[in-house]
């Protein structure tokens, strides 16, 4: 966990709909304009058994970050990916075209990942058909997590049919109040 010792001054205050709206924001914000301590997380991607130990895993992530004094708490791309462990069966699914190691002519990191066998389905199919779920589990933990800490979490961008049928890679920006912004990237 990182936590920057000197945090930048807020430039500006962003509304729940994404335009400035510096007085309306700032009088919902105490001490706007002044310094925010910004913690970013790194965290393990593995696939996750259950709600409570992905929620669990989280949970201890973000108050590592509030312990430490983070009022932003900046988690990596593809947080929600570990969720697919959820799903039951699939860890007979993933698989290694080296068997997991690295071999000989087989020595990269990126040689020994996993990937996935999906049976002739489209990945976009698959991601259109778990958003409801897996969503649904990875944005309430964040909501209750900002909530809990009252802090802002800028969630790891993940693979979501958010506006169906268009599969988007989009981050989000969770606080104290819920859901504040999403950005598709």
């Amino acid at each position: 966990l990182l936590v920057a010792p000197k945090a930048r001054r807020i430039r500006r205050v962003v509304s729940a709909g994404g335009a400035r709206a510096p007085q309306r924001a700032a009088a919902h914000h105490r001490g706007a304009g002044r310094r925010l301590r910004a913690g970013a997380v790194q965290m393990e991607l593995r696939l996750e058994g259950s709600v409570a130990g992905y929620g669990g895993h989280l949970r201890a992530l973000v108050g590592e970050a509030a312990r430490q004094g983070s009022e932003l708490i900046v988690f990596p791309e593809d947080t929600p990916t570990g969720l697919i462990g959820l799903i039951p069966g699939v860890e007979r699914l993933v698989g290694s075209p080296s068997g997991g190691e690295a071999s000989e002519g087989n020595d990269t990191a990126e040689d020994a990942t996993p990937t996935l066998d999906t049976g002739g389905l489209k990945v976009a199919e698959i991601f259109r058909a778990l958003t409801p779920s897996l969503y649904r589990v990875y944005s309430g933990a964040f909501v209750s997590l900002a909530r809990e800490f009252e802090v802002y979490i800028l969630a790891g961008s993940g693979m979501f049919a958010l506006r169906s049928p268009v599969v988007t890679n989009t981050a989000h920006l969770f606080g104290p109040q819920g859901l504040i912004a999403t950005q598709d990237k």
